[in-house]
């Protein structure tokens, strides 16, 4: 199965499901927030790279 997700809901689902780290660089930091909130979530919930690496 193949899932295309496009813009900030796509970069949202990829942190909450532990596949990606965040990355703060600005300007472009308006979403920071929310992405490294998904991050820190799924690490809690070892999920995806969290899960594997530890």
């Amino acid at each position: 199965m193949v899932v295309i997700l496009v813009g900030v809901l796509g970069y949202f689902a990829v942190h909450e499901l532990g596949s990606a780290e965040s990355l703060n660089i600005a300007p472009n930091d308006a979403y920071y927030p929310l992405l490294r909130a998904a991050e820190a979530e799924a690490a809690a919930s070892d999920l995806g790279l969290w899960g594997a690496c530890g």
